[in-house]
């Protein structure tokens, strides 16, 4: 209007916010008033079709939030999720939380990550709440304990628990801690992992599987294990099974010898043909007093009591021979070697310096690292650790 009608003086009575401007229309669907019950931000990419938006849907019984970018149509999505909206109400499509990408995603925590299906309800545990796993850690270790036990008590390889006991002492505080960066899935019911190609699970030390029934493995082709030490297998109550429906059992003690030993009756058989024993200098049965012993085409048959022989007929025949052609056993040695670089503090290398190498095998070797700070060789037939002391440099 103007004052006093006066066309140079000029004043604003009223204006309409954003009178230019259209309604928001989020995920670039809908109009009003159908979807008047969204509300949020969105953005549009300069000079592009892209767009950034925070989503606020207050529909009764679909109420969620949504941040999203168009790029890869990545999403945070939280609350009782629908689709997108073109009316007042669209199809649900499920309830909590979705962070989803047509893109990468990585989940990043230097400190440890918690994944966990046990309950805090409405929001009110602590944010790494693990009452469930730590409970079930500690009954686990009891019970792999007692099997350590009888293992000892057996006289076999005992199992070791360093990383079931460090795991035991380190979750009660694991919040608390700068030095524990563990991942701990837990679940109140089973685990699921399914790949279409393969699953590789690899760790510097130990790796352990613990259960309180059975531990399956189902394989439709071969089971494989192989070590670059020992095996060894012990059952304290219901006996081993190793059974071939088909093909060959081979069992072979390369470079050593082979004990096989029972409490009871020891039963050797085969159905259809010879049981065939071999050897390359002699065969000896005893037991314990009187033997029979084969070696160098004589046989031995001592006794220090009765030698009764029972048959329809006896013949005795000049002498011949069999000859027995044994497989050579395989040989091959693999050796393991590595040297190391001394470095001060400031990642210069230390000639002339003594030193001591420790291996996990009981090797002790002592040197002086040459010009450019490098110790000699160490070699092994196994990977193992070895332990580094500086002894101080040689003009010391």
């Amino acid at each position: 209007d103007f004052f006093d009608g006066n066309i140079d003086r000029p004043f604003v009575t009223g204006r309409i916010h954003e009178g230019r401007r259209s309604p928001t229309k989020f995920d670039v669907k809908g109009k009003l008033p159908a979807t008047k019950k969204l509300s949020g931000i969105r953005t549009k990419e300069v000079d592009g079709e892209g767009f950034n938006q925070l989503r606020f849907d207050d529909t009764t019984g679909q109420i969620s939030t949504q941040l999203q970018s168009s790029h890869g149509a990545t999403q945070l999505n939280l609350g009782n999720l629908s689709h997108p909206k073109e009316q007042a109400e669209s199809e649900g499509r499920g309830e909590g939380f979705e962070l989803r990408t047509d893109d990468w995603g990585a989940v990043r925590a230097p400190k440890g990550i918690l994944i966990s299906t046990e309950s805090a309800s409405n929001a009110n545990g602590n944010h790494l709440d693990r009452a469930n796993l730590q409970k079930n850690i500690e009954k686990s270790l009891g019970l792999n304990q007692a099997i350590q036990d009888a293992a000892k008590g057996h006289q076999t390889t005992e199992p070791e628990l360093e990383l079931q006991e460090s795991l035991k002492n380190a979750l009660p505080n694991w919040n608390e801690s700068d030095s524990t960066p563990y991942i701990a899935v837990n679940t109140q019911d089973s685990l699921l992992l399914d790949a279409e190609k393969g699953i590789l699970a690899q760790a510097k030390d130990n790796i352990d599987i613990s259960t309180e029934r059975n531990v399956q493995i189902f394989s439709g082709r071969s089971f494989l294990a192989n070590v670059l030490d020992r095996i060894s297998l012990f059952a304290k109550a219901a006996g081993i099974k190793i059974k071939a429906g088909a093909g060959p059992v081979e069992i072979e003690s390369q470079a050593d010898r082979m004990k096989i030993a029972s409490q009871e009756l020891m039963h050797v058989y085969a159905i259809n043909d010879f049981v065939k024993v071999e050897s390359g200098k002699g065969i000896l049965i005893t037991d314990g007093r009187g033997y029979i012993k084969m070696e160098g085409g004589n046989i031995d048959i001592v006794c220090p009591g009765l030698l009764t022989l029972k048959s329809g007929q006896t013949q005795t025949m000049s002498g011949a021979t069999l000859s027995s052609d044994l497989a050579a056993m395989p040989q091959l040695q693999m050796d393991y070697d590595e040297l190391f670089v001394l470095r001060n503090k400031a990642g210069k290398a230390m000639p002339n310096m003594k030193y001591q190498i420790k291996t996990e095998d009981g090797k002790t070797i002592e040197g002086v690292t040459d010009s450019a700070g490098k110790t000699e060789k160490v070699t092994s037939l196994a990977m193992s650790k070895a332990v580094v002391t500086l002894l101080g440099y040689v003009d010391e």
